[in-house]
């Protein structure tokens, strides 16, 4: 790393041989899958996870990766307040989290400031802009561009968007049922709206290896 980079200045925490397997099972706990860690990383660090581990590895040779990255570029503390951020219901992560002595909120961001996370978190806190009516064409195939995605990447976008616990259907509900029953939600006066759920399913999209859907293009409306 260069002088300019602004992560070089950190001081580097090494973590001790008790505490690696404790943050490495703490990541897989919060984060099963490789897409949710992919997203974890893009939304909360603006990092992509190819960036610092192997392709095609397993999760848990990924999660690996990840720590001895982290470690060498000063940025555990980050990485684990970032994942507390994300998954703040995690037990594991939080006593992992108060072992290294970090507060509630964590350290600050370091990302840049047009950053994902930051980006998501400025979404998720403002109010929702008016959105175009679509036509009963448009809304019948993202109906059916959702009700085709394949439970994993179906499960990461419930986790990206994240709906209040009970507003979505469980799994085990008809799948047509817990699409309508997540448009509802999405659509209603608390949720994201059609505009942000057709960019996290993008996001989704792209960081599986096989971006076979193409969902209908939403446009937010002109300013006038």
């Amino acid at each position: 790393m260069g002088a300019s980079d602004p992560h070089a200045r950190q001081a580097r925490r090494e973590l001790s041989g008790q505490q690696v397997p404790k943050l490495h099972n703490a990541l897989m706990s919060a984060f099963p899958t490789s897409i949710a860690l992919e997203l974890m990383l893009a939304f909360q660090m603006d990092l992509p996870l190819r960036q610092v581990t192997s392709e095609g590895a397993s999760l848990t040779d990924t999660v690996l990766q990840l720590l001895r990255w982290a470690e060498a570029h000063g940025r555990v503390d980050e990485l684990v307040a970032r994942a507390c951020e994300e998954n703040p219901g995690n037990p594991q992560l939080s006593e992992v989290a108060a072992e290294l002595g970090q507060g509630a909120s964590g350290p600050e961001p370091t990302g840049p400031a047009g950053s994902s996370g930051n980006r998501m978190a400025a979404t998720a806190s403002a109010p929702r802009a008016a959105e175009p009516i679509l036509s009963l064409q448009d809304r019948l195939g993202l109906f059916r561009t959702l009700g085709a995605l394949p439970v994993a990447q179906l499960e990461a976008l419930l986790f990206a968007v994240k709906p209040p616990p009970g507003v979505v259907l469980p799994s085990s509900a008809p799948g047509t049922q817990r699409i309508a029953s997540l448009l509802e939600w999405v659509e209603g006066p608390g949720g994201p709206g059609l505009v942000q759920l057709q960019q996290l399913m993008e996001a989704v999209l792209n960081a599986s290896a096989a971006p076979l859907f193409a969902p209908p293009l939403l446009c937010a409306p002109a300013d006038r």
